[in-house]
Parts: structure tokens; sequence; C-alpha cells
């Protein structure tokens, strides 16, 4: 979860300051800022997004521990789909890795 981080209509440049849950542990939590380093379409599938990418950086922190953490995000500007999320650090909670691979109509 990332409450206060992601906005709607970001613009390249953008500096995004806020932080980054463990679902299920609240001593799990990352302090993060981000800037969006570029804009433009992106397909995924059939469906076009209007793509940013945000580099992210920031400390993972686990009680009094803490670790550098940083990544990348590309995010929809319009719905705030989440398309790519890479997170390297040396706590192993904040090491991800997913990709929105398709895209499918909801059920009526």
């Amino acid at each position: 979860m990332w409450p206060r981080l992601m906005r709607r209509d970001l613009e390249l440049g953008q500096v995004l300051a806020g932080e980054m849950l463990v679902a299920g542990d609240p001593q799990l939590r990352a302090r993060l800022r981000g800037q969006v380093v570029a804009v433009g379409p992106q397909m995924v599938g059939e469906r076009r997004f209007d793509a940013v990418v945000i580099e992210l950086f920031g400390d993972a922190q686990r009680g009094d521990n803490s670790t550098r953490l940083d990544g990348s995000a590309v995010v929809d500007r319009g719905s705030g789909v989440l398309i790519r999320l890479d997170l390297r650090s040396a706590d192993a909670s904040f090491i991800l890795q997913r990709r929105l691979l398709r895209v499918e109509t909801a059920p009526r």
C-alpha cells in the first residue's frame, strides 16, 4: 500500500513524497520520495496507457532499524493503474517486481 505517495495527473519533473506499507505488518514501512522522469504512451496487450515513470528512493524501516530502498514505478496517469513496480532493498519485504500482463473486461 502507498498512502499519500501516488497522485493523478502527474507531470514530468514533479516530486512526490509519502510512504509504503506492508499489509499485515504495522512495523514495516518505507518513507519514499519520487520524481517523474518520463511521460508517454505505453501498450499492455491491446490497451494504451498514458504512463508516467517515477524513480523511487527512500528508507525501509522495521522498528528501530532501517535500510535503503530504491526502484521505479510506471503508473497510468488517468486511472492510477500500476503498470510496473520494481523495488530493491536489503529488507526482503521491500524487494518487489510486479508487471501488469493483461487487462480483462469486467464481467457484467
